[in-house]
């Protein structure tokens, strides 16, 4: 009743983007809300996410799912789509880093608007099909091939037509920083602590290479996203990496992102509290 009344609001106000990210939101908490989302739209908006783009039609796809949650059918669809998806990282002339000059002190405004709208939809398809499937099947078996592909690119170790672009490699890094998020909400610490431990060594590969700012910022940011996961090993890399920018900021004009200085301050004062918090305890 409440999902309606502000979907109803919000059409009363003619304010679609805001009726589709509480959908998107509620949708985010998994399959065992879709039921609520559908009925919302079906009474107070149908057409809503009848508009073009990733996220519109990865919520189209969810909610006109017509199967139980977690079915074959279920993940043969939902998985279909994400792969098409994924495919869009690599191959869409739109996913694009921002000129560092223009955007660079942003941090997380490297992303094209149409490389984070593919990060989103991944995102939700994701959260629909569980947190086994998103490590198991989407990570370990289709991003982590992509990355190693391109760290064989920038050793020159990579025969063949197959090329991996920076843009994508930053996008899927972002990527997996908010899956990471959604197995931590899951208590899938193990799993996250994994995927962090890689990151980490991506992050330490970048800094000892010549690699581009956004692939850096890119890693350096979901090393950050995952750091719940091992909070001192996040901060310890975090901390390097930065030392390797301002060590180079005197050849090149990058230093630290404004936004990532404050996410790794902002660490380094939770990691102290919880310090002094235990030393404290008896």
């Amino acid at each position: 009743m409440l999902m309606r009344s502000c979907v109803a609001l919000c059409r009363a106000h003619g304010d679609a983007e805001q009726a589709r990210v509480i959908c998107y939101n509620l949708l985010l908490k998994g399959p065992w809300v879709l039921n609520v989302v559908a009925r919302a739209l079906s009474a107070a908006w149908p057409n809503l996410l009848a508009s073009p783009g990733p996220v519109a039609r990865a919520m189209q796809a969810i909610v006109n799912l017509k199967v139980v949650p977690r079915s074959k059918e279920h993940v043969s669809a939902l998985s279909e789509l994400a792969t098409s998806f994924l495919l869009a990282v690599r191959k869409s002339p739109r996913v694009t880093l921002l000129r560092s000059g223009a955007a660079g002190t942003t941090g997380e405004d490297e992303l094209s608007a149409e490389a984070w709208e593919l990060v989103f939809a991944l995102q939700l398809l994701c959260a629909q099909l569980g947190w086994n499937w998103t490590h198991n099947s989407f990570i370990r078996e289709l991003i982590w091939p992509l990355l190693a592909k391109w760290g064989k690119q920038q050793d020159g170790s990579l025969g063949g037509n197959i090329h991996v672009t920076d843009p994508s490699v930053a996008t899927l890094l972002r990527l997996v920083g908010k899956l990471g998020i959604l197995g931590l909400s899951l208590c899938s610490n193990n799993g996250v602590k994994n995927i962090l431990e890689v990151l980490v060594k991506m992050l330490q590969k970048t800094s000892t290479e010549v690699v581009s700012h956004g692939v850096q910022q890119a890693a350096a940011h979901s090393v950050a996203d995952l750091s719940p996961a091992s909070p001192l090993l996040a901060v310890k890399a975090l901390h390097d990496w930065a030392e390797s920018q301002t060590a180079s900021s005197s050849l090149t004009s990058t230093s630290v992102p404004p936004g990532l200085q404050a996410r790794i301050s902002e660490l380094d004062d939770l990691c102290s509290e919880c310090f002094e918090h235990s030393s404290s305890t008896p």
